[in-house]
């Protein structure tokens, strides 16, 4: 999936994992931003960026994006990625158990 716009990663990822598990959207990504102790530590790993496919954002130019985040020592800094932008090896997908 590597260079693959983020819109095909979104589909992908909820055509693919949509009926086995939770795709955790900006309320989860503030929660665990806002509650560091209770994230996963999965998520704590400073090497990668992780995205939260479950909502789709837009800015007042009408671009789309994601909402991600990055671990960084000692808190999650926040972020969307444009929907257009290529996939890299750094990214991984959050899905949560039903």
């Amino acid at each position: 999936l590597e260079g693959k716009p983020l819109s095909e990663i979104g589909e992908y990822v909820a055509n693919t994992y949509g009926n086995r598990y939770i795709i955790p959207g900006i309320e989860y990504w503030e929660y665990i931003s806002k509650n560091p102790s209770q994230a996963p530590q999965e998520l704590k790993d400073s090497k990668n960026s992780y995205f939260y496919f479950g909502s789709i954002l837009r800015d007042r130019r009408r671009y789309w994006y994601t909402p991600f985040s990055h671990w960084s020592g000692s808190s999650f800094k926040r972020t969307a990625g444009w929907l257009g932008h290529g996939w890299i090896s750094p990214f991984r997908v959050v899905l949560l158990e039903r």
